[in-house]
């Protein structure tokens, strides 16, 4: 078997025969076609957000009461990323369907763990750059990104609402920094 000019085998077999098949179209995919999903209002969204991160930096205060510098860090990435993902989000002009909003959340998220490490290893550089801080401020970033895709807020977002989310975020933001350093 050999493969001619015209990409058919030897044998007989030719892509060309299967007319069933459709080549990919992306300009009709499943994200541009998807149905708006299920959305929140952005006070039960900040709830959910709200609510896990309480649970989870209280789980830290708990369970490494020693450590506080741990619940800081792990605050401070929740803080920091849910900061982000409001203003990001915010930015968003029209509705967009649920794939999409998951790359915008992941993509933000990502994008707030990089941060994350630029400051760890530059603006707060009081000793070394410890892995276990970058870890714990990494945790909560994603804690933050889970917790807001599953309260799925309305978008696009209002400049209040926004606002609220800011809020928040600056509540934990204020944590961390107060753990971190006592």
């Amino acid at each position: 078997m050999r493969l001619n000019r015209n990409f058919v085998l030897s044998s007989g077999w030719s892509p060309v025969k299967h007319t069933n098949l459709k080549p990919l179209d992306f300009t009709d995919s499943f994200c541009a076609k998807s149905p708006p999903w299920p959305h929140l209002s952005m006070s039960r969204t900040l709830s959910i957000v709200a609510a896990s991160g309480i649970l989870t930096c209280s789980g830290f205060v708990l369970f490494l009461a020693h450590r506080t510098d741990y619940a800081g860090h792990y605050a401070a990435g929740f803080g920091g990323t849910l900061l982000a993902l409001g203003w990001g989000i915010g930015m968003v002009p029209n509705a967009i369907s649920l794939p999409a909003f998951g790359r915008w959340v992941f993509t933000i998220t990502a994008t707030a763990i990089c941060l994350g490490a630029l400051l760890e290893s530059s603006v707060f550089k009081l000793a070394i750059f410890d892995p276990v801080d970058f870890c714990n401020q990494s945790i909560g970033a994603v804690v933050a990104g889970l917790a807001f895709f599953a309260g799925s807020p309305p978008i696009p977002i209002s400049g209040k609402q926004v606002q609220a989310n800011t809020y928040l975020a600056v509540v934990f933001l204020v944590l961390g920094f107060y753990w971190a350093f006592s």
